[in-house]
């Protein structure tokens, strides 16, 4: 997926906690920024908000 997004580009994944933390630590080895949102109280999904950073060289 690095290949495909354009620097700046955005991912939004919405998904179990599990899987959201499994995916935010591949997006931290690959230099992404990533946040992670709680949807609701009480509830077991989380939104994963990415981004490619922009790099020179």
């Amino acid at each position: 997926m690095d290949r495909i997004l354009r620097p700046e580009g955005w991912i939004i994944l919405s998904d179990t906690l599990g899987t959201i933390e499994k995916a935010r630590t591949l997006a931290a080895q690959i230099r992404w920024e990533a946040r992670v949102i709680d949807l609701q109280n009480g509830s077991d999904q989380r939104l994963l908000v990415c981004q490619k950073p922009f790099v020179r060289k």
